[in-house]
């Protein structure tokens, strides 16, 4: 009975780790447990898996998805570049200094990355679509063949010269516990909306990074959601900025979405359940290769020599910014909503003065309002004296300020 305990007790902590812990320490906890059931079951798949992962080492490395070292290594170390030159700011560069490298998730994200040189950031555009739910038994290499045909013909019919680069990915979910929508003919034969059961299966979706020279995040958005529709299926976000974290780990930017879907994670937090869960993806994460994984539409602007339009880049670059200050409209002090509206209405002012005449009846009146919102933040009628201390401490202003249109 002790020893029965004691294993109950190994196999909860590697349950909490599957759980709770980094990918690296997924990784570890994983292959503990696989171990554990090769010597029960000697299942093939177990054994192909524990025999390649052994045979890693320093000087052979196995390169394989299990393997902790080869695909997540504790800490990445890869060298980083801090911050991109001068000459560079408006394009998608890699942020990696060091050639290929030979951690998986990095490598990944540097191939990735290399058909978006040269392309500003505000047209590039990172893409989730949760494509569909498949039973355990599943084969993902004949689903993801039909997956990727799809999204191919909504690539298709993007602009012209519109480039993807992503990665197919699956992990466990409750049929009956999805956080969005999909039709019934996306669940295994025999299971609908009507009849979820309370039972594991495999989530499969995409995440890539797309670039059209000239659809908005929206239409492109719209475009896939056509193909794929359910409510919170389909997510586009705008390219975050590049962060890089103590372990080497980069959040934000083209390649680090890029490097966040070939991070192989081991998804199985299911409480008490997720060392079975576990058993259950790995036979699943069987099916398929690396290269299954790969999505990738279009050629790089090198190559298919599209022309960038800068005065789009620069529109979109904008409106991104204004978006940007209206969701956060309601966090910012009255002096940080002056200094938005200020530069805001001073590109408004700016722009109607290349269009006049046809400016001329309300160039007036923008100017004026713009003037007011500096008098009221200088506290003064004409621009004598600036108190900018003074505003800052004072309780409430004179004018409410509303975000910029």
């Amino acid at each position: 009975m002790a020893r029965l305990t004691k294993q109950k007790v190994r196999r909860n902590e590697l349950s909490k780790k599957l759980a709770t812990g980094t990918v690296h320490q997924q990784k570890i906890a994983a292959l503990k447990i696989l171990e554990e059931e090769y010597e029960k079951t000697q299942e093939p798949w177990m054994g192909a898996i524990l025999r390649k992962v052994a045979r890693c080492s320093p000087t052979y490395r196995c390169n394989s998805k299990h393997c902790p070292e080869c695909s997540n290594p504790r800490a990445s170390k890869a060298k980083r570049r801090k911050a991109c030159p001068k000459t560079k700011v408006h394009f998608i560069q890699s942020t990696t200094v060091s050639k290929q490298s030979k951690e998986y998730r990095i490598a990944s994200g540097q191939r990735g990355i290399a058909a978006f040189k040269d392309i500003p950031p505000s047209m590039t555009h990172c893409i989730t679509i949760n494509l569909e739910m498949v039973a355990l038994t599943s084969d993902l290499k004949t689903e993801v063949d039909k997956d990727r045909r799809a999204l191919r013909r909504v690539m298709k019919r993007l602009s012209p010269g519109a480039i993807a680069r992503g990665k197919f990915d699956v992990v466990l979910k409750y049929a009956d516990d999805l956080a969005f929508e999909l039709p019934d003919d996306c669940f295994p034969v025999g299971v609908t909306n009507n009849n979820l059961p309370h039972q594991r299966m495999g989530m499969l979706h995409i995440h890539f990074v797309v670039f059209d020279p000239w659809l908005t995040r929206l239409e492109i958005r719209d475009a896939f959601a056509k193909e794929f529709p359910g409510a919170s299926r389909v997510c586009a976000k705008q390219t975050r900025q590049i962060a890089i974290l103590s372990d080497g780990t980069m959040v934000g930017g083209a390649q680090g979405y890029l490097e966040y879907g070939s991070m192989e994670k081991v998804d199985v937090a299911f409480g008490s359940e997720s060392d079975a869960a576990l058993l259950e993806f790995c036979q699943l994460d069987s099916t398929w290769t690396r290269a299954n994984r790969n999505f990738s539409f279009g050629k790089p602007i090198e190559v298919s020599k599209i022309e960038i339009d800068m005065d789009r880049a620069s529109f979109l670059e904008k409106e991104s910014r204004l978006a940007w200050v209206r969701r956060n409209w309601s966090k910012l002090g009255y002096a940080e909503k002056f200094i938005h509206l200020w530069f805001s209405g001073a590109i408004s002012v700016m722009a109607g003065v290349k269009s006049l005449p046809e400016y001329r009846k309300t160039f007036a009146e923008s100017f004026n309002r713009v003037f007011l919102e500096y008098s009221n933040w200088a506290r003064c009628g004409f621009f004598e004296m600036v108190d900018f201390m003074g505003f800052l401490n004072s309780d409430r202003a004179e004018l409410p300020l509303q975000p910029p249109g």
